[in-house]
């Protein structure tokens, strides 16, 4: 009788082992189903307004992007042409080059000679800059 009772419990121990685990790997599954897409919409969002909002992580998602990109001229001129599809960016960039000796206007002058002294035989450089 008592061996009877103890091979009745082990194998309730062991179905209900079975049972538990089975039930966790169930879990573990579903949440790495969850997670293969990546962050909720509402994270994904949360996420792009933070950085948007946050000048030191708009450089650092700037520069990360370029990064990516280093080699890949499609991806780059598809991330520019985006940027100039937006009039107000499109208008900002513009009065940005043309200044003259402020702000970025002055820091593409400077690139610009950089390029003439690394490479005076470029092509970019058919025209001096102007002083």
């Amino acid at each position: 009788m008592k061996s009877k009772n103890l091979l009745a419990a082990v194998i309730v121990l062991f179905f209900i082992s079975v049972s538990a685990l089975n039930a966790q790997v169930k879990q573990n599954e579903q949440e790495k189903q969850g997670m293969g897409s990546g962050m909720s919409s509402s994270s994904v969002e949360a996420c792009m307004s933070q950085i948007a909002s946050d000048s030191a992580l708009r450089k650092e998602m700037m520069s990360r992007m370029m990064g990516q990109m280093k080699n890949d001229t499609s991806a780059m001129r598809e991330m520019c042409r985006e940027m100039m599809n937006n009039p107000e960016m499109q208008s900002m960039m513009m009065k940005m080059m043309h200044q003259d000796g402020k702000g970025m206007g002055g820091m593409m002058k400077d690139n610009m000679n950089n390029m003439k002294h690394d490479n005076p035989d470029s092509s970019m450089m058919s025209h001096p800059p102007k002083q």
